[in-house]
């Protein structure tokens, strides 16, 4: 097995076709997706590779992998139960940015700590 291949905002092919995979998107789509940001001259993937990714990604999710604890050294992806109806909330923004949900809730959040606007957007009294 090589190395991890960072991709669209992922710490590996893998776990971006488990996300995509999890957002609903098509193997064809996410084969597209991918060789769409592929450096000039990488090989492209077909739908067959998809398929072998995804059932490998569902293999690592169940041993704890690609997005636990056990994967934050790879790339320091980490899954969070978030609701539902709270991640689907920000499909339209993601799809207008042609990026994963999660991608663009980790630019968010990212933004959320570098600018220090938690206290500022609750406006909770830091409670």
């Amino acid at each position: 097995m090589g190395a991890a291949k960072p991709i669209l905002g992922y710490p590996s092919r893998t776990a971006a076709v488990v996300a995509m995979h999890g957002d609903g998107k098509s193997h064809a789509e996410i084969a597209t997706a991918i060789n769409n940001a592929l450096p000039k001259g990488e090989t492209k993937i077909g739908v067959e590779r998809v398929e072998l990714l995804l059932y490998s990604g569902m293999r690592a999710v169940k041993r704890g992998g690609l997005g636990h604890d056990a994967a934050a050294a790879r790339g320091g992806f980490r899954a969070q139960r978030i609701k539902e109806g709270t991640v689907s909330g920000f499909a339209q923004a993601a799809a207008k940015r042609g990026i994963a949900v999660e991608v663009l809730l980790n630019m968010l959040l990212d933004v959320l700590l570098r600018d220090d606007l938690i206290d500022a957007i609750l406006d909770d009294g830091g409670a």
